[in-house]
């Protein structure tokens, strides 16, 4: 061929070609006609592959793709085309509309279009496909620190991630409770996300976790007061009341602050403060361990008797209250002996409805204070023993100590336990009144006395006032005392009327030592007719009161337990723990609220008072906190019964809900046996282990037996099975 037929048919065949691709390259999109466009490599080295693919072969010079991280978005389109493949000439998968939630999977990029595979719910049903990037807008994941909040997890783990995306980075696994400060809040998808600081392993880490995993802490205050005060050491004035949170500040100790208000926060006492920086007004939160508010010397010199962990307590107390004065017992006792000793069986005694199928209440401990010691428990018939009453039982050591832990009763209704139980000529008659006024002894009584058979009458409010004066008593001790013994419309204690003791009376119950079969009333008025000391026989109310008055000042006050917690937890005289008023651990709390109500009613809380307050050796850092409120705690079995149709079939050892592992051998012809077994307790329940169990020739099956107590604990009984071959 020659050379100019040559070009020529090079030529036509060039014309050819371009109108071949222009045909190929001309098609829709929707309603709208797309032409080729051209462009250049602007790459030192560009992959064309076979598919859109990273992985794919280099053979495609239109195609290319890149890693992308899982994200949320959704659709901006009136009708958005999804199809099988990255081309606008491939297979309609479906159609999303305006506004729906995708996940993108992965992004590519091919013949100049980028597009996202993404994954939809379309009726029910998950669709996978290919989308232009262009038509979505994906969720941010980050956002700025626009808030400084305190927060703590609520769930038993929490992730970190890098940003607001489960598919992104995990930076940390956070644990209940743990503190946390919120920087910023976002939204992704409908689910909100807390941007977030925490310290992991004693590192700082920032990332994002979902917002309902948070609960917020209130950590700020408004400007509630103003009082000059001073650090007493050097101290971090924090931007919120968190330990974990940016320092304002690091004052010097002896700075002055302005305290503005003050709060708790997790357990923490925090004061809001103002300082002065270079001349400039800041705010910040110190701990109040760190700052004292001036006062006099008394004070400070009464205060500097307690342990540091006393004294915050005592000097809100102090601050509210500036006539009380605050002296310290020193026991000198082991707290750790102290606690052994109140806990011996009997001593302490706590109410509850449980044992007996009742609920916890007010009135009504839950099972996890009651003693499962020997003597109070039995765990072989989940019987709790009555050590008073009908439902007293013992108080397990765990709330003895919270309840003798004075640290727990430095507020402004517990400590009226240590309050001074002496005589004080300032005492008035009106605040007795006041205490006796919703009960039985609110006005007078009028009795004819058993022995003279003269008419004894009075004012109740009068008769405690003199019965003070004469023992050395505080009248109003006296007042609350018998008002806690005999409840708001008396007892057959003072009725005068009690079968077999007519015509005699015990206000205080002394004497009146309580037993299952309830002969606590019989024997206090036994004592009140028996014996000549302390007026005895009590036969009108005056002598009872009076005679009562007097021996509990004999008895207790003059012996040093002055105070309502000394005359329950005997800490002061020896022998310790012995001599002791009553058996009720809660007795002091609940007598101190009572004083406290009376008080505060009669306007006279601010007067001069004095508290004596122990203090032990060897004591725990922090007060002791009450036990979980929890269920019955026996989780064992009564007994594992293993049958081979109706024969029941021997254990080794003979079943006893102490032992936990047993074996059995049976012949070859035992094939499958069944399994039984029953809870000691009626609240415990058999989760595991039990019903049908084959048993392979010449092997040893094991099978364990598992029961769940009321509390939530377990009992695990192994029971191996040998079937002969």
């Amino acid at each position: 061929m020659s050379n100019s037929k040559h070009v020529k048919w090079s030529n036509l065949l060039s014309i050819l070609l371009i109108l071949c691709v222009m045909s190929i390259c001309l098609f829709t999109k929707g309603n709208t006609v797309y032409a080729l466009s051209t462009g250049k490599v602007t790459a030192i080295s560009l992959n064309v592959r076979s598919k859109a693919s990273a992985t794919s072969a280099s053979t495609d010079t239109s195609s290319s793709s890149s890693t992308f991280l899982k994200r949320y978005g959704y659709v901006k389109a009136t009708s958005l085309n999804v199809r099988s493949s990255p081309s606008v000439s491939a297979p309609i998968v479906t159609k999303l509309p305006n506004k729906k939630y995708v996940l993108v999977l992965g992004q590519t990029a091919k013949s100049g279009t980028v597009w996202y595979k993404i994954s939809a719910q379309v009726n029910g049903k998950t669709v996978k496909g290919y989308v232009s990037k262009e038509y979505i807008v994906l969720y941010a994941t980050t956002t700025d620190k626009t808030a400084y909040n305190l927060a703590t997890v609520n769930n038993s783990t929490l992730t970190a991630y890098k940003t607001a995306n489960t598919y992104d980075t995990k930076r940390a696994a956070l644990k209940l409770s743990q503190q946390v400060i919120v920087l910023g809040n976002l939204t992704v998808k409908g689910i909100p996300w807390s941007y977030i600081y925490a310290v992991v392993n004693g590192k700082g880490i920032s990332g994002y976790v979902k917002a309902s995993y948070l609960t917020k802490v209130t950590a700020t205050i408004g400007n509630k007061e103003s009082k000059t005060a001073v650090t007493t050491k050097t101290a971090s004035a924090k931007k919120i009341a968190a330990t974990m949170a940016s320092n304002v500040e690091k004052l010097k100790k002896g700075t002055t602050v302005k305290i503005r208000g003050a709060l708790t926060v997790l357990g923490k006492k925090w004061y809001k403060c103002d300082f002065y920086i270079s001349g400039a007004i800041h705010t910040g939160y110190i701990l109040t361990s760190c700052v004292e508010i001036p006062d006099d010397a008394a004070f400070l010199e009464e205060l500097s008797k307690f342990p540091a962990s006393y004294q915050n307590p005592i000097k809100e107390l102090h601050e509210k209250y500036p006539k009380w004065h605050f002296a310290r017992i020193h026991t000198e006792l082991d707290w750790n002996t102290v606690i052994e000793n109140e806990s011996k069986i009997g001593r302490n005694v706590i109410q509850s409805n449980q044992p007996k199928g009742g609920s916890a209440g007010t009135y009504s401990a839950p099972f996890s204070y009651l003693s499962t010691e020997a003597g109070a428990y039995d765990w072989a018939t989940d019987k709790f023993k009555v050590y008073d009453g009908s439902n007293w039982y013992c108080a397990n050591s765990s709330v003895i100590a919270h309840y003798m832990d004075p640290r727990n009763a430095l507020t402004k209704e517990g400590i009226w336990q240590f309050e001074s139980l002496a005589y004080d000529s300032r005492q008035k008659k009106e605040v007795v009144q006041s205490i006796l006024s919703n009960t039985f002894m609110k006005s007078s009584y009028s009795v004819k006395d058993k022995t003279t058979g003269k008419i004894v009458s009075d004012e109740y409010k009068d008769t405690f006032m003199e019965a003070g004066h004469i023992n050395g008593v505080s009248p109003y001790f006296l007042a609350i005392r018998a008002k806690q013994e005999l409840g708001l419309n008396g007892s057959g204690s003072v009725s005068g009327t009690y079968p077999g003791y007519t015509g005699y009376y015990n206000y205080f119950n002394i004497g009146a030592f309580d037993s299952s079969s309830g002969q606590a009333i019989a024997n206090g008025l036994k004592y009140a007719r028996s014996g000549t000391t302390y007026q005895r026989p009590w036969t009108n109310p005056y002598k009872a009161i009076v005679g009562g008055a007097g021996y509990i000042a004999a008895g207790y006050i003059k012996r040093g337990q002055n105070t309502l917690y000394t005359q329950k937890f005997n800490v002061v005289s020896s022998p310790f723990y012995s001599h002791q008023y009553m058996s009720n651990v809660q007795a002091p709390a609940s007598e101190s609220k009572s004083t406290h109500n009376s008080y505060f009613n009669m306007g006279i809380a601010e007067d001069t008072f004095v508290f004596y307050i122990p203090v032990y050796k060897n004591m725990p850092s922090s007060p002791c906190k009450l036990p979980a409120s929890k269920g019955n705690p026996n989780s064992y079995l009564k007994n594992i019964t293993i049958k081979h149709g109706t024969v029941t079939l021997p254990l080794t050892p003979t079943f006893d809900y102490r032992t936990k592992t047993y074996t059995m051998a049976v012949d070859h012809s035992v094939s499958q046996v069944k399994i039984s077994a029953a809870p000691i307790s009626t609240y415990a329940q058999v989760i595991d282990g039990t019903g049908t169990v084959n048993l392979p020739a010449g092997k040893t099956t094991t099978v364990s037996v598992v029961c769940k107590a009321g509390n939530g604990s377990k009992t695990t009984y192994t029971v191996k099975i040998s079937r002969k071959a």
